[in-house]
């Protein structure tokens, strides 16, 4: 809002940042609360008022609102509201000292969030032993009302140091090197990881998983931990596979870590050509082939099931991978709430010619379970050409069933051009 006052200016700009697309680490279309946090922000608005004279910028006064609440288990909020104020004072020709003192060549920077994890520092190494070293003092005879700041810092460091450094000082805690009474300072030690939130973290979180050490709380905190790791980088990839390897029986963090691979391709788009990658895909994929059987038990249903719902968070899906997904869609004795997953297992993934082929195939084939069909059109129509579509309705919407009216009333929805066109 813009007012004119003879010589003066006055400017209002007001913004609610839940409406800004990157406003996290992948655009959001709508505006909504980010609900992958413990404390979500629920309401987050700025505001500010500029007076302008002559060209000059005479007052500007600006004021930010946040609300944020915990996700789940609490009524209460913390409200933030910062008032900065900026007024003129007077007019020079010559430049600030701030300016003219300035060395070196200055680069243009984006105002925009950067995601890029910080470069590890192993400089930062002894000021984590330090602070550990802090944190075991404030809790000898107890925990002092220091320590929750304390271990905050500690988590801050852990997050500039190196992985191998990570690892160094879990075995300096355990062997009693930096606290003597070592099982408490361990206990807050290997809970800090969680909220670590950067790759560093997540070799050693695998590592526990894996070994079954984890118990209680802890185990969920790591998984919550995979899946809200926003920056993970390609060693934090490789450093999964032990968890895809062993998914039958730790199917919940599998299903963490396929959707931390899917995080690191929303960021590496040419993710899918990378070897850590393609492994964890054709693991899954290789499980998929050996567990989606008629022959198979009750127990092997359900680890295809859990298999292919992790495939799915990934969403890497090359034809190799796909081949044996598309088999156990096909296989009759399979059970259906399996098969169906099977089609879902499409949903993040990338579109091939190949696999669209399939997945309409399976789509007019008339012998198929009506649920499999539908879930196979679903999956077909997000990548299908016109030549698909054409084939897609033309087939099945003239049928006198489940399938045929679920596709009638999608197209009339969604392709009502092409419907007619092909009627």
């Amino acid at each position: 809002m813009v007012e004119h006052q003879g010589d003066k200016i006055i400017a209002e700009k007001r913004k609610d940042l839940r409406f800004c697309q990157e406003r996290f680490t992948t655009q959001f279309e709508v505006p909504r609360a980010w609900h992958k946090a413990p404390l979500p922000m629920v309401e987050s608005k700025a505001k500010c008022k500029q007076e302008i004279t002559r060209g000059i910028y005479t007052s500007i006064t600006c004021e930010d609102k946040h609300i944020i609440k915990p996700t789940f288990g609490s009524y209460e909020y913390v409200e933030a509201i910062q008032v900065s104020r900026l007024h003129f004072q007077s007019e020079s020709q010559q430049s600030p000292a701030a300016i003219s003192n300035l060395q070196g060549r200055l680069l243009s920077r984006s105002l925009k969030f950067d995601h890029e994890t910080l470069k590890k520092d192993p400089r930062k190494v002894p000021e984590m032993e330090q602070l550990w070293k802090e944190v075991c003092q404030k809790t000898e005879n107890g925990v002092e009302r220091e320590t929750a700041y304390l271990v905050d810092k500690a988590i801050h460091a852990m997050r500039r140091v190196p992985e191998e450094a990570m690892e160094q000082m879990m075995q300096k805690i355990r062997s009693g090197e930096i606290c003597s009474k070592k099982e408490r300072i361990e206990s807050l030690f290997m809970d800090s990881i969680a909220f670590i939130q950067e790759p560093n973290s997540v070799k050693l979180m695998v590592q526990e998983i894996v070994s079954n050490r984890l118990h209680g709380g802890r185990s969920a905190l790591y998984v919550a931990a995979l899946y809200l790791t926003p920056r993970p980088d390609l060693q934090a990839i490789e450093a999964l596979k032990p968890l895809f390897e062993n998914s039958e029986r730790h199917p919940m963090a599998a299903l963490a870590a396929a959707t931390l691979v899917n995080t690191y391709c929303k960021h590496h788009p040419q993710c899918r050509t990378e070897a850590p990658v393609r492994q964890a895909a054709e693991i899954l994929s290789r499980k998929v082939q050996q567990q989606c059987s008629p022959s198979a038990g009750e127990q092997s249903m359900k680890e295809a099931l859990a298999t292919l719902k992790a495939l799915g968070n990934m969403g890497v899906m090359p034809t190799e991978v796909a081949q044996p997904v598309i088999r156990c869609m096909a296989t009759k004795g399979v059970w259906e709430n399996v098969r169906v997953a099977a089609a879902e297992a499409f949903r993040n993934a990338r579109c091939y010619k190949e696999n669209t082929k399939e997945l309409v195939r399976l789509a007019v084939n008339r012998e198929m379970d009506s649920e499999v069909r539908i879930a196979s059109y679903l999956a077909a129509v997000k990548c299908a050409k016109d030549e698909d579509l054409q084939e897609l309705i033309s087939k099945i919407s003239p049928e006198e069933n489940t399938q045929g009216m679920h596709v009638y009333d999608f197209c009339m929805v969604v392709y009502p051009f092409l419907l007619f066109t092909v009627i």
